[in-house]
C-alpha cells in the first residue's frame, strides 16, 4: 500500500506542476547542468512526451498555498471548499516528506518519459540523473515499492504489473519490470533532435514538458484518421500530423506562477491552420462539455492560442494561471475526491457484508435482524461505528441502511445501501452475494429494490 501512495502523490505532484506549467551510449555521464542528455539514450521512436521537474526548486509550502488559493477562488460552495482544503493536508505533507528525502539523497531533478512502447499497459517511467554527490541507493529506496529497504533486502514489487527502481549507468530508472527489461534489451536510441529544440524553448523553467511526435506516430495517426473530424473543421489529418513539429510547455512555480505553451508548425500558414483546429476544438468543448469536470468557458478563454510566426502560443501570467487552476485543477480535485470517497464507501459496504456473513456462519445461515449484531465480528463497537460512517456524507447517521432479505435472498437482492433523504445523484449499494455497485439512476435503484 505504501507504494500505491507514493505513486499516487508523485503522479499528482507532476500533474499539478505540469498544469502550472544524439545516439548516446545508455547510462553515459550527465554532460550538461540540467541533465537533459541523460534522458536521450532511453527514448525510442514511440516516445511522445518527456517532462522534466527540478525537484530541488520545488517549494511545497508555496505550492500548497497556491492550490488552497485556487480552491478559495473557485465556484465551490463554502462547505465543499473547506472540505477540499482540509483533505489537501495529508497529500501535501506526503509530498513534503518525499521531496525532503529526495534532496537529502542528492537528487535534483527527475524526468517522466511517456512512450507508446509502454502505455497504456505499464504507464510512463521515471529517470533520475545521478549528479555529483547523489546516493543511488537512497533514491532507489525512496522510489521503491514499500518504501526504504533493510540492508541487503531486494526491492519489492507490487501487483500484477510490478514496479521497481534500478540503477542503469549514471541514472536511476523507476518503472514496470517489463519497461526496465525493455530499456536494457533495446539498443542505444537514435537521436531525437526535436527534444533538444523543445527543451531549449522552455529555457531554465523548473517544469518543462517536451511534446515530440515521431514519424511512426504521425503515420499511425494518419492511418487511423485520414480526415479530421468535422467538429475540428475537417480536412486532411496531415494538417496536424505533419504540421506539428514539436511542442513545449513550461512553468514557473508558486508563488510567482506562469505557464507557456508553444507548438512549432511547419510555417506561418500551417500555424494558422493549427490555430483554426484548436479553436474548433474549444468551440466543440463549449457546446458539449456539460459533463466535463471543469469550467469550460473559462478554459476556452484562457486556452485560446495566438499565432506568432510559425508558432501557436499560449502565455498565462500569475493571475491567469490562478484562473486556470480554478477552472481546471479544482474541478479535477473535486472529481478525484468524489471517486476516492465512492471507493471507500463501497469498501465499507463489502466489509459490513463480510460481517453479516460471519454472523450467519454462526447462526445457521440466518441474516442478522439488525446490523448492530455484527459489531463483535467487526472488532467491536468503535470499528463498527467507523465502518458505518459514509465518507461521502459523514453527517448522515447511520451512514448505511440495512435491508434484511427474505430467506437467503439472491445475488441481486439489495441488502445494504447508502442512507439518503433526497436522491444524491448516485449511491453505493451492496448485494446479498457480497458485491457492491455504484448506481447512478434512482429508477434503476428502485428496480433493484424490487428483488427481495
Amino acid at each position: 500500500m505504501k507504494r500505491k501512495i507514493t505513486l499516487n502523490w508523485l503522479t499528482g505532484l507532476l500533474a499539478v506542476m505540469a498544469l502550472l506549467g544524439g545516439g548516446a551510449v545508455r547510462g553515459a555521464p550527465v554532460a550538461d547542468a540540467r541533465g537533459d542528455e541523460a534522458v536521450a539514450p532511453f527514448l525510442d521512436e514511440n516516445t511522445f512526451a518527456v517532462a522534466a521537474v527540478d525537484i530541488d526548486r520545488v517549494d511545497i509550502a508555496a505550492l500548497k498555498q497556491w492550490v488552497l488559493g485556487a480552491i478559495g477562488q473557485s465556484k465551490l460552495d463554502a462547505k465543499d471548499a473547506a472540505r477540499l482544503k482540509d483533505q489537501s493536508n495529508e497529500p501535501f505533507d506526503a509530498m513534503s516528506r518525499w521531496v525532503d528525502g529526495f534532496k537529502k539523497a542528492g537528487g535534483k531533478r527527475l524526468y517522466v518519459v511517456a512512450s507508446l512502447s509502454d502505455i497504456p499497459r505499464e504507464g510512463p517511467f521515471i529517470i533520475v540523473p545521478l549528479e555529483k554527490g547523489a546516493a543511488a541507493e537512497g533514491i532507489i529506496d525512496l522510489m521503491s515499492p514499500g518504501g526504504p529497504r533493510k540492508k541487503g533486502e531486494p526491492p519489492q514489487s507490487y501487483g500484477v504489473q510490478s514496479v521497481r527502481a534500478e540503477k542503469m549507468g549514471d541514472v536511476v530508472v523507476f518503472g514496470a519490470d517489463s519497461t526496465l527489461q525493455r530499456l536494457k534489451d533495446t539498443p542505444a536510441a537514435q537521436p531525437r533532435p526535436e527534444l533538444a529544440k523543445a527543451m531549449a524553448a522552455a529555457g531554465d523553467a523548473p517544469v518543462r514538458v517536451a511534446l515530440i511526435p515521431s514519424d511512426a506516430q504521425r503515420q499511425m495517426f494518419e492511418a487511423i484518421s485520414p480526415e479530421l473530424p468535422k467538429d475540428l473543421g475537417g480536412g486532411p489529418s496531415k494538417t496536424v500530423s505533419r504540421g506539428v513539429q514539436w511542442g513545449a510547455i513550461w512553468a514557473q512555480l508558486p508563488p510567482q506562477t506562469s505557464v507557456h505553451l508553444v507548438i512549432e508548425g511547419q510555417n506561418a500558414a500551417n500555424a494558422k491552420a493549427l490555430q483554426e483546429v484548436a479553436n474548433n476544438g474549444l468551440a466543440w468543448l463549449r457546446a458539449h462539455g456539460q459533463d466535463v469536470p471543469l469550467d469550460v468557458e473559462a478554459l476556452s478563454k484562457l486556452a485560446a492560442p495566438k499565432v506568432e510566426g510559425n508558432r501557436l502560443v499560449i502565455a498565462l501570467d500569475t493571475a491567469k494561471t490562478g484562473e486556470l487552476a480554478s477552472a481546471v485543477l479544482v474541478p479535477s480535485l473535486v472529481q478525484a475526491r468524489q471517486s476516492a470517497e465512492r471507493i471507500r464507501s463501497m469498501s465499507n459496504i463489502r466489509q459490513i457484508e463480510l460481517g453479516t456473513f460471519m454472523y450467519a456462519n454462526e447462526h445457521k445461515n440466518a441474516w442478522p435482524d439488525k446490523l448492530e449484531q455484527i459489531a463483535p465480528y467487526m472488532g467491536g463497537e468503535k470499528p463498527f461505528a467507523a465502518m458505518m460512517t459514509n465518507p461521502i456524507h459523514p453527517e448522515q447517521t447511520p451512514g448505511y441502511t440495512y435491508r434484511k432479505p427474505e430467506g437467503q435472498g439472491t445475488p441481486q437482492t439489495v441488502v445494504l445501501y447508502e442512507t439518503y433523504t433526497q436522491w444524491p445523484g448516485g449511491i453505493a449499494v451492496g448485494f446479498a452475494d457480497g458485491h457492491a455497485e455504484w448506481i447512478a439512476s434512482e429508477q434503476q435503484f428502485k428496480r433493484a429494490m424490487e428483488n427481495k
